[in-house]
């Protein structure tokens, strides 16, 4: 592959990791904390202990409900937080990954430039578009 088409390619994968990592942002803001108890809740910073200790007190909980005879709601309440609280594990460690290998792609895109020759580089400027005027 010529530098000049991995430089391309390589423009078009950084703008696609970064569009996915802001998606994967939103749906992590969505998501927001798990309240788990009065006094413990579970974000996208906590750590893996956090996560593990979050989700076993949840799985403890909707166990004792189903000992306990309690009824569908309070037990799909327990249901809920644990669904959320997986994904929010899932999407935290995929957005990692993600901003791992944007970071990755940046640099290298970085000391692909540097290779570039001014004529190559020339070559990337596009020309502004004129405003159409209206009649």
């Amino acid at each position: 592959m010529k530098k000049l088409e991995a430089y391309k390619q390589v423009c078009a994968d950084v703008e696609t990791a970064r569009e996915i990592c802001r998606e994967m942002d939103k749906s992590l803001c969505q998501l927001g904390t798990v309240h788990i108890a009065s006094n413990v809740s579970i974000d996208r910073s906590s750590s893996d202990k956090q996560f593990i200790y979050g989700l076993g007190l949840l799985m403890s909980q909707e166990t004792a409900a189903v000992e306990l005879k309690f009824g569908e709601s309070e037990l799909q309440s327990f249901r809920d937080k644990k669904a959320n609280l997986i994904k929010l594990r899932e999407l935290t460690q995929d957005l990692h990954n993600w901003q791992k290998y944007w970071s990755e792609l940046v640099e290298y895109k970085d000391r692909l430039e540097e290779l570039l020759t001014d004529k190559e580089k020339f070559s990337l400027l596009e020309y502004p578009a004129k405003p159409e005027q209206k009649a």
